[in-house]
């Protein structure tokens, strides 16, 4: 069995300015039926982008996708009306305390987002995948 990776806590201070200065859309890269949504936050500006995904931090089946502690970290951050970023594999994530992404649930993750870096919700767009 392969063992669960570690991850890593992201300071939103440390992202780079342009996500709480600039219009701003996180588009999806993988359909939603995945639990790890793989997708990018590109500037409206001048084009600038960043990976970031979103991560089911409940799934478990068939082998957990997050360590404990960055679960633990999910829920806290949700249940405070936060979400908690983190650094997989060299990539931006926000965990999020569920089992499978529905389009309410990435909606509210980005817009958490949003509020991280000090910027209204109202900045930031959605783009998601109708199919595979």
């Amino acid at each position: 069995m392969t063992a669960v990776r570690t991850w890593t806590a992201v300071d939103p201070f440390d992202l780079p300015e342009w996500i709480g200065t600039h219009e701003v859309t996180w588009s999806a890269h993988s359909p939603m039926d995945s639990s790890t949504l793989r997708g990018t936050l590109t500037s409206d500006t001048d084009g600038a982008e960043i990976c970031c995904d979103l991560v089911a931090a409940d799934t478990t089946y068939p082998r957990a996708l997050v360590d404990a502690e960055t679960r633990y970290a999910a829920h806290r951050a949700w249940q405070l009306g936060q979400v908690h970023l983190a650094d997989g594999d060299g990539r931006l994530t926000l965990a999020v305390p569920t089992t499978r992404h529905s389009a309410d649930e990435v909606l509210e993750a980005v817009g958490r987002m949003a509020q991280a870096v000090g910027a209204p919700r109202e900045r930031f767009s959605v783009r998601l995948r109708a199919g595979q």
